[in-house]
């Protein structure tokens, strides 16, 4: 990353709430919609929520008046960041807006156990799948909708083409799959959910596509982009698979390729809407 930039999450997790708004997919957004109308008074659970950038969202397009909704992410960092306007839009919206610095997990093993819609938002590659599941159908209602997104599923792509980016992005993909991690998070995702006993109700591709447009990128996503190239070099210099000069070189003229409005990048995602089923009871 070009040195007068300092990576900081909070940041990039607020960088990349435009790439989420044009990626999430609509099919399955407006099957949630469906399911949600006509229900007040909602109990809602977001697993790592990170900054709020999914509750503003669900304040701007009124998905759950008057919920009680629970934030949870074990970044402190994130949690701070959350915008004071953010929570008086809630307050405003007649949305209780609880923040809660913890691990999913732990959390979810004292949950009161009444949570109608969970949502988690590019974080589940993150986790241990199987185990949230498990740990959601105790602490969820039996018709419970989950609303999962922007979960990576395997492949992203950088242009215009460089020597190496067939060995990098390969490395960097292959890196991801260090358990609980799985390249393949969105697939295995729709298995876990299978064997999990849950409904499948929507899913839909949700790629991320970033690009300048009249020679600028949109928002605060240059720093996004910058962000992307950064997490590749800590990921492998290393061990980078191509020889240490040539993936410095690599990386230089990714940035500079981000400097001057010309990086195009994508990422394959996959957004799913199920219903959970509760724990079976021992007899």
């Amino acid at each position: 990353m070009p040195e007068e930039l300092c990576y900081d999450h909070a940041r990039y997790l607020q960088a990349k709430r435009s790439v989420d708004d044009r990626s999430l997919n609509q099919h399955v957004l407006e099957t949630l919609r469906y399911r949600l109308d006509g229900r007040e008074g909602l109990r809602v659970l977001e697993i790592g929520g990170g900054t709020g950038s999914m509750v503003q969202r669900v304040l701007d397009w009124n998905l759950v008046p008057g919920a009680d909704y629970t934030l949870v992410d074990v970044d402190p960092e994130a949690i701070d960041s959350v915008d004071a306007l953010l929570l008086a839009d809630a307050r405003s919206a007649g949305l209780s807006l609880n923040l809660v610095k913890a691990d999913v997990i732990e959390f979810l093993a004292t949950a009161p156990g009444h949570y109608d819609l969970v949502i988690a938002n590019a974080v589940l590659d993150l986790l241990d799948v199987p185990r949230v599941l498990s740990a959601l159908q105790r602490a969820c209602q039996p018709d419970a909708l989950l609303w999962f997104t922007i979960n990576f599923d395997g492949d992203s792509w950088l242009l215009p083409e460089h020597s190496g980016d067939s060995e990098i992005l390969l490395a960097y993909h292959q890196s991801m799959n260090r358990l609980p991690r799985r390249r393949h998070a969105g697939r295995a995702l729709m298995q876990a959910l299978g064997e999990a006993g849950a409904c499948l109700l929507a899913s839909g591709s949700s790629d991320w596509l970033v690009h300048a447009l009249d020679g600028e990128y949109l928002e605060d996503e240059e720093y996004f982009l910058h962000h992307i190239i950064y997490t590749i070099d800590c990921e492998l210099r290393s061990s980078p698979p191509i020889a240490q000069d040539d993936f410095a070189t690599w990386i230089d003229s990714r940035h500079r390729s981000v400097d001057n409005a010309e990086l195009i990048y994508m990422a394959h995602q996959l957004d799913v809407l199920a219903t959970i089923l509760p724990a079976s009871e021992e007899p």
